[in-house]
């Protein structure tokens, strides 16, 4: 469980169960936990900045607690409220599954379920990322200036083609992509509900560390950011090196 460092306690809320949804945003905090108990949902594991944080104090009708000697207090109270509950923990983006709330469309009468899709937009989005040919790129990097090639980071989709993240973007053909929230949506393109993206990042395992890129066939890629290299000719050259070994192998197995 997350103890601050600086106090040595560890900080828990609860809210009404009725109200289980408001909790998805504090998915993002994987180290959290979860349980129920009658009609509350409890979650632990908070820091100090975390219990203080608006994403906690915009909680509807939610209560604070510090845990001392396995004792509940109130924040900011001195008495303790209750004995620490016996209760069954899970991992917050376990325990807090997303079921996404149906679109209701009360004039025509149906109640309207939907997922995560983007549709043709005629609204223009800044280009944040290209998806262009590995050999253009190739090609392109090993005569362009060191300078040109420092804001931007890459990876290898498919061993065919690459994504490159940053601006300003590179003098090659390929599919533009703009940045919201973690996702990556197709230039020209934007998410069918719009106001509902900080809902749907909340859904997505473990969004600070992965992108998740969407075509306009609505397919959905998970990229891990780690997997992104600085753009220059070295990192290049090494990974089509890389590429060309795992080639010969598969050949040599055929």
């Amino acid at each position: 469980m997350e103890v601050d460092a600086r106090n040595g306690l560890e900080y828990w809320l609860s809210i009404d169960q009725s109200l289980r949804d408001s909790l998805f945003n504090l998915r993002t905090w994987n180290h959290l936990k979860v349980a129920t108990e009658n009609d509350l949902v409890w979650i632990r594991g908070c820091s100090l900045a975390e219990i203080e944080s608006t994403k906690v104090l915009s909680l509807p009708s939610v209560e604070r607690y510090y845990l001392k000697e396995a004792k509940l207090y109130l924040y900011g109270c001195r008495l303790p409220a209750r004995v620490e509950p016996s209760l069954l923990w899970t991992p917050i983006q376990r325990g807090l599954k997303l079921n996404l709330p149906k679109q209701n469309f009360n004039y025509f009468g149906v109640n309207q379920a939907h997922t995560i899709e983007i549709i043709p937009s005629e609204k223009e989005y800044a280009i944040d990322a290209t998806m262009v040919d590995l050999k253009a790129l190739q090609s392109y990097v090993y005569s362009a200036p060191r300078i040109r090639l420092k804001p931007l980071h890459w990876t290898i989709l498919n061993n065919k083609e690459a994504l490159i993240v940053g601006t300003p973007l590179l003098p090659l053909q390929g599919a533009d992509y703009y940045r919201i929230g973690c996702f990556l949506i197709s230039g020209g393109w934007k998410l069918k509900f719009e106001n509902m993206v900080n809902l749907y990042e909340a859904a997505m395992p473990d969004p600070a560390n992965f992108w998740y890129l969407i075509k306009t066939d609505n397919k959905i890629s998970k990229l891990n950011k780690g997997d992104f290299s600085p753009l220059n000719k070295g990192s290049v050259q090494q990974s089509l090196a890389s590429i060309n070994d795992i080639l010969e192998l598969l050949e040599l197995d055929e």
